[in-house]
């Protein structure tokens, strides 16, 4: 598969600047809002979390205990979430000698989270219960672990304990990024920004037929998953995603973006890029970018008519 570009490579980057506050003690502290995981409810504290590390599968299988205070497995509807995911609830118990539980993102930002425990628990001997939502800033697509550890009321921790989740990629990949033996689709067209503007990605492909949100699609050929912020209903990040489950047929394809509306926005940046399967040995596979460029579509470009603005072509072989 060999891609033909007419727009010129352009990578998007945002900045986020963080905002450095004094406690009274003259110690840095920061709102973690720059960190990769925010706590609804927790104060954020710099350094390295507290607490003994997790114990590990043969010393679990050998009847050790973790060392108090500590912090029970936690409660989730699930372990899959989306980049940029906001309000996952996440909860737990803790012992009974526990203040407070502290959580951070393994191996990322710069600190951790500390949120006071609720009421007892009679059903579980008086453990101590908690509960918040976790909003996930800039974090990888793949594998992570949220480290949690239980504070009591000298500052002393015991053993940490470790959830496990994927993170899921924007792009769609089959959840390859969490799974290396899954295979990503053929080809996928995205389409990205980051307002409320209603932007639409319309693609041609090698027999004249429009892939949109308009378009009948069927299950051999590209389909699009979602019309994101159609009617100014934001829902989540913005972005579009043309997928071919398999490598699509031999020809061109072009690749056409749309301002449907601005939705009371002056303008819309956005990232258009290609992805495609390659094998990565011993029966894994990755998901490659194979172009990548960067627009803008002022309000009085909306409309409602038309293919849209040409962005790219490329050819598949």
């Amino acid at each position: 598969m060999s891609f033909r570009t007419r727009a010129p490579l352009c990578l998007a980057q945002d900045l986020v600047v963080a905002v450095g506050l004094c406690a009274c003690s003259g110690e840095p502290v920061s709102s973690g809002l720059e960190e990769p995981i925010r706590v609804l409810g927790g104060q954020f504290r710099q350094g390295a979390l507290p607490g003994h590390s997790p114990l590990t599968v043969d010393e679990i299988k050998a009847g050790k205990q973790p060392k108090k205070p500590y912090s029970t497995p936690v409660d989730v509807a699930g372990s899959i979430l989306s980049e940029n995911e906001i309000g996952f609830s996440v909860g737990g118990r803790a012992s009974t000698d526990s203040y407070s539980v502290a959580l951070q993102l393994k191996d990322a930002g710069s600190g951790y989270w500390v949120l006071p425990v609720g009421s007892p628990d009679p059903a579980n001997g008086g453990e101590l219960s908690w509960r918040t939502s976790l909003d996930l800033g800039p974090v990888e697509p793949g594998m992570h672990d949220l480290m949690i550890a239980a504070i009591d009321g000298q500052g002393r921790s015991g053993t940490q304990r470790a959830f496990e989740f994927c993170v899921r990629s924007e792009i769609e990949d089959n959840l390859n990024a969490c799974v290396p033996t899954r295979e990503p689709p053929g080809l996928v067209v995205s389409l990205g920004w980051s307002n409320k503007a209603d932007l639409d990605l319309l693609v041609l492909d090698e027999a004249g037929n429009r892939i949109s949100a308009n378009s009948v699609q069927s299950d051999d050929a590209g389909r699009l998953e979602r019309d994101a912020n159609a009617n100014c209903r934001s829902e989540g990040t913005p972005r579009e995603n043309v997928v071919w489950d398999k490598k699509p047929k031999a020809g061109l394809y072009y690749i056409y973006v749309n301002l449907s509306d601005p939705c009371s926005e002056s303008s819309a940046a956005f990232t258009v890029s290609t992805h495609v399967s390659k094998s990565a040995g011993g029966g894994e596979f990755k998901q490659v970018e194979t172009y990548n460029t960067a627009g803008e579509l002022l309000a009085t470009q909306a409309s409602n008519a038309g293919l849209g603005t040409f962005v790219t072509e490329f050819s598949v072989k």
